[in-house]
């Protein structure tokens, strides 16, 4: 629920109007009915961390913060039901047969809320049913719908997102990521721009405008935004990642090293990198890149980390077996690999697996140039 600019004063005297009142009878009632006072005091004395007194983050309210002082209300309702069955001699068939409507209309109710909560999508479509004009709501439905790779839709929610809210960082630097994926260069530069301007601290918005750099040639204006990512988040292995696919694109492997193996030592267990940088080391062209012992070392670690069933990782094992002179186990591998591709309706993959394979059968490692590897915006984890 979005915090409001200004509470209405016709509100605020409503909820004077009934709280007042409320605490007036739990006073007067509280030597006939002292749960009365007991409940409606622990109502009020637990909801008052969770008021918003000082506020915390940017709603105005949350439905979890009532569960706890609803207990008091319940009490309220509990004691004095019980209370009425006693004073007007309720037949208790009719008192149960209340109570089994109530549970049962309860439970229909929560089964009906729990299906708002069955993925991400449903949820947050959900909550903009509730708040149509909930900033988080409709950037958190652009992210689930861009996971779950529906991409125009989540474009339309980023752009719904920016008319509520223009300074949104985060829906300029995913709106420029999907308009990049899309083939729009231009709009995407556009929008990493406004992000940057906006906020120029924001390091993966330096990263991903690099990456639109370096797919569009600017390789020295690339280069600044890594640098520049690099300075605000030196923990972060995306940004020497990139700037080495960066230097491998331009042809400068030799270069691009040092900044592969400085993103492994910032993420030693992330099977994507591993997995690429034992790739370079395996294949490269260039001989004077090539390590073919660290990279099946990599390789194989990639490979344990991923559980022996990804079919890229597993065509990197083979590439690094080769590269070792390891044919025949390079050739056991390579057939895994295209087996699993196979299974998973990868063409394109079976078929260049398969052309590697043939090269190792002729004992022969398989070599290639990086300079079109292709430039990626990568998730944060």
């Amino acid at each position: 629920y979005p915090l409001p600019q200004t509470m209405p004063g016709v509100a605020v005297a409503a909820a004077v109007a009934v709280l007042v009142p409320i605490s007036a009878a739990a006073w007067l009632a509280r030597k006939q009915f002292p749960y009365f006072p007991i409940g409606w005091l622990w109502f009020l004395g637990t909801l008052v961390p969770v008021i918003g007194l000082v506020q915390v983050g940017n709603a105005a309210i949350a439905d979890r913060y009532a569960y706890f002082p609803s207990i008091g209300i319940f009490l309220i309702v509990a004691l004095g039901l019980r209370d009425a069955t006693r004073r007007y001699h309720f037949p208790h068939q009719l008192v149960a047969a209340g109570a089994i409507v109530v549970l049962v209309v309860c439970l229909a109710v929560t089964h009906r809320q729990i299906n708002f909560w069955r993925d991400d999508i449903a949820l947050f479509s959900h909550a903009l049913e509730v708040t149509p004009d909930n900033v988080t709501a409709r950037l958190n439905l652009g992210l689930a719908l861009e996971k779950a790779g529906r991409k125009p839709e989540a474009m339309e929610e980023y752009r719904r997102t920016l008319k509520l809210d223009p300074q949104n960082v985060e829906a300029h630097t995913n709106l420029g990521n999907l308009l990049d994926d899309a083939g729009h260069p231009q709009e995407a530069l556009a929008e990493y721009q406004t992000a940057l301007r906006l906020d120029p601290d924001s390091a993966v918005t330096h990263d991903d405008l690099g990456t639109l750099l370096v797919r569009m040639g600017n390789y020295d204006e690339a280069v600044v935004q890594y640098a520049d990512a690099a300075k605000l988040d030196p923990t972060d292995w995306h940004t020497p990642y990139l700037m080495g696919k960066g230097l491998l694109r331009q042809g400068q492997d030799t270069k691009a090293i040092p900044f592969l193996q400085q993103a492994l030592e910032l993420a030693p267990d992330n099977s994507h990198l591993l997995n690429f940088y034992s790739q370079v080391l395996a294949s490269d062209e260039n001989s004077s890149v090539r390590n073919s012992q660290l990279a099946l070392v990599l390789a194989k670690k990639a490979n344990d980390l991923s559980g022996g069933i990804q079919p890229d990782v597993l065509q990197t094992l083979a590439m690094a077996e080769a590269a070792m002179g390891q044919f025949d186990a390079a050739q056991q591998t390579s057939t895994d690999a295209r087996t699993i591709a196979q299974t998973l309706g990868l063409t394109n993959q079976v078929e260049e697996i398969g052309r590697q394979l043939r090269l190792y059968q002729d004992h022969q490692p398989f070599r290639q140039s990086f300079t079109n590897a292709p430039a990626e915006n990568l998730p944060k984890e």
